[in-house]
């Protein structure tokens, strides 16, 4: 592996845990659900900013992937799942 001063998690394979947990403690992670199932109900178009503003600010697509399933991976279940599946 070659020797970099600061190395990045793309370099040594490592997931953003950092990132994640501070997402998660404020929220973002829940951007699209429902205030009901705790989460902002803000919708798809402010997810997209959020990954965008990730991969943007020096997360690559890498540091954004490490959260897409969090925000979207969900909705199916929250527009058509049943309520025992939503809660």
């Amino acid at each position: 592996m070659p020797i970099y001063p600061n190395p990045s998690k793309d370099v040594l394979h490592r997931f953003p845990t950092e990132l994640y947990e501070a997402l998660a403690g404020q929220g973002w992670l829940g951007i699209c659900l429902p205030q009901r199932y705790g989460g902002s109900e803000l919708g798809i178009s402010e997810a997209a900013v959020i990954m965008q503003t990730i991969a943007e600010s020096g997360g690559g697509m890498t540091g954004a992937s490490s959260i897409h399933m969090n925000i979207f991976g969900l909705e199916p279940v929250a527009k058509f799942g049943t309520e025992k599946q939503k809660e």
